[in-house]
């Protein structure tokens, strides 16, 4: 007991550095949980979660995993994260992908809740135990990725680096190849470099390395674009962020444009924007820019 709290001491304490010397935030993202806190699709697939299980979810994607991301990225990628606990029991998943969960898994939710102008991801997590962490490219025109329940959400778990990497999934497919060139690293599960979200051990990187619990070391440096020794293919970071998010595009607004207010930066060589309007969701979005 002793040995595993330290451990997770030493991982959290080894983001404290990242946290201090903060940098400017380059990509606000708006993330959507749905918890499915009844699952009754049949051998495996089955749980239910107490009030208990669904607070600790909740807590974990509007607090801890948040906090993750802007830790191992310095604040540089900022998620705004949002919670609803869905009352229609999960009765289906997916079979060719064991335990995955797309949006035919749930239309009620989705067509209620899911929408390209109001969220970038939507993560779906599923009452089962059964190990089942599936990140996709995108889905229901949104970044998409879906879990099993985890006892333990704090930081420094398994948990928070599995939401980490099943995240970075859909974010590497949506600023991937088509838009970036090649920017992910190349190993046998990414031969092309489409993704590279797995190839942090054998390009060289170590589990649990630099003091980050699991492939946190890895996620880290594809995340703020500093991937090592791959010839250029160092992952996402600003040359990603500025191409702005998914609802930026889908919207067709200029990159940055929905970035709250009170967190927007000024860059070099360029006025701070004006014009603000409301956004679908109740905030506000530049509509007038100083051009570079």
């Amino acid at each position: 007991m002793l040995l595993s709290t330290l451990r997770h001491v030493v991982a959290v304490l080894a983001l404290l550095p990242q946290a201090w010397a903060q940098m400017p935030i380059e990509s606000y993202q708006r993330w959507l949980m749905i918890i499915k806190p009844n699952v009754s699709a049949g051998g495996k697939w089955v749980g239910h979660l107490s009030q208990t299980e669904i607070d600790a979810a909740t807590k974990a994607f509007l607090t801890t995993w948040p906090e993750t991301i802007s830790n191992l990225t310095s604040s540089r990628l900022h998620l705004e994260t949002h919670v609803l606990v869905s009352p229609c029991p999960l009765t289906t998943v997916s079979s060719s992908f064991p335990g995955m969960i797309s949006p035919d898994h749930l239309p009620t939710d989705v067509a209620a809740h899911v929408s390209p102008a109001l969220w970038d991801g939507v993560a779906i997590y599923a009452a089962f135990t059964e190990h089942a962490m599936w990140g996709t490219s995108s889905a229901a025109d949104v970044g998409w990725f879906s879990v099993s329940h985890s006892a333990n959400l704090s930081a420094g778990s398994y948990a928070m680096a599995a939401w980490t990497h099943e995240s970075m999934h859909t974010m590497a497919w949506y600023f991937g190849e088509g838009r970036l060139g090649k920017v992910a690293p190349l190993c046998s599960s990414s031969r092309k470099g489409e993704d590279g979200t797995h190839c942090g051990e054998e390009i060289g990187y170590k589990a649990d390395e630099g003091g980050l619990w699991d492939w946190m070391a890895y996620h880290r440096d594809y995340l703020t674009g500093a991937v090592r020794g791959q010839k250029g293919r160092t992952g996402l970071g600003r040359q990603a962020w500025r191409l702005g998010t998914r609802r930026e595009a889908y919207l067709k607004l200029r990159p940055g444009s929905l970035m709250p207010k009170g967190l927007r930066r000024r860059e070099e060589g360029r006025q701070e924007e004006v014009g603000w309007v409301p956004t679908p969701w109740g905030g506000e979005a530049v509509v007038g820019v100083v051009e570079d």
